[in-house]
């Protein structure tokens, strides 16, 4: 009998360290990285509360870790890339690296095709954002799940370094464009020259400011913004900004996707549950710094222009030409976002929850 307590003595202290490996190789531990607004604190701090919550509701088995580079040189390609391989876990991209994987996410680029934020919600969180998620997953073969849109800076503006007060006094101006290829055509369409600077070359695009060599140019109000500490002779020369609501700068929240199918059901569920809810919170976040700006730059004298009914039938007129150019190859989109289906009643208490006041 003495014998036999020893016994089983002996087993369970050498059960003890064996359960407790067990437990320590029960927790994954992943990684999200930010090539998307890094040094913007409010939304670094966003996403670690979407890492808190995938760490409670997992009960510690998933431990996603913040990756936010101190020094600001996004790199979407790179972080892409990395999803891609499996060398990190998540990543939030702008759209238009995705297109060697799927030619549909052009379509969100389109200009004039986004009504509203609300429009925006109907198509992104609906079918249509679901099937454009699943062409990124069937584009890479697997490699990458989009999990969620969102964006940062919301709808694209013109700004100029002239008093102006409508859209037909852009005609004949220079612009540098940011966007892609439906951004010059719609440029091109309302009459501007564009003038093309390297990506973010903002210290060259500084010097053409002070030179007179620019204009005007498309850009995001909540970027201009930055401008103020970064390159503050860009910001003082600003004047006008147009508020074309032209287009959105939209993002996606990506995982990669093996590892993404490595976890369990329960596991996929909550992250996919939590990474709409960044999403969400994301975009009411991006409406807010918005608004912000835009207050703090019309106390120190920039003029923001609203559409009149002839700027914006003039613009509405600019986005059928440019989405009749493309119809032949994104027309079902095209077709299905103007339509838009409507949000189930939980998406839309969602949205109307984490919507911010406005000013």
């Amino acid at each position: 009998m003495m014998y036999r307590f020893k016994a089983l003595a002996l087993v369970a202290a050498l059960l003890l360290p064996i359960s407790a490996s067990a437990a320590e190789q029960a927790v994954r531990k992943l990684e999200f990285v930010m090539a998307h607004k890094p040094e913007n604190v409010e939304n670094v701090k966003l996403i670690e509360k979407f890492a808190d919550r995938v760490r409670e509701r997992t009960h510690g088995e998933l431990d996603i870790s913040v990756f936010a580079p101190s020094a600001y040189s996004p790199d979407f390609q790179q972080a892409l890339d990395e999803v891609y391989l499996g060398k990190t876990a998540m990543s939030q991209i702008a759209i238009k690296y995705f297109l060697p994987i799927s030619q549909d996410l052009d379509v969100l680029d389109m200009p004039m095709l986004f009504k509203s934020h609300e429009h925006a919600a109907k198509v992104l969180d609906g079918r249509i954002g679901q099937d454009l998620r699943q062409s990124v997953y069937d584009g890479s073969n697997g490699r990458v799940r989009g999990l969620s849109f969102t964006y940062s800076g919301g709808f694209r503006d013109v700004y100029s370094t002239k008093d102006i007060h409508s859209v037909a006094e852009l005609k004949g101006q220079k612009m540098r464009l940011r966007g892609g290829r439906f951004s010059l055509d719609a440029m091109d369409q309302l009459g501007l020259q564009y003038v093309y600077t390297p990506l973010y070359d903002d210290a060259g695009w500084a010097k053409m400011h002070s030179t007179g060599d620019i204009q005007a140019e498309e850009a995001e109000v909540n970027r201009i913004a930055t401008y103020k500490y970064r390159h503050p002779e860009v910001a003082k020369s600003i004047k006008t900004v147009l508020e074309t609501h032209h287009s959105l700068y939209l993002t996606m929240i990506v995982f990669n996707g093996p590892m993404f199918a490595s976890l369990t059901p329960d596991q996929q569920n909550i992250v996919q549950e939590e990474a709409q809810t960044l999403a969400l919170q994301e975009r009411a976040l991006s409406i807010q710094q918005e608004q912000d700006s835009k207050a703090q730059m019309a106390a120190e004298g920039v003029k923001f222009v609203s559409m009149s009914p002839a700027d914006r039938q003039e613009l509405e007129q600019m986005g059928n030409r440019v989405q009749a150019k493309y119809h032949h190859t994104l027309g079902k989109w095209i077709d299905a976002i103007k339509a838009a289906e409507p949000l189930s009643k939980v998406q839309e208490s969602k949205v109307e929850k984490l919507s911010p006041k406005p000013l």
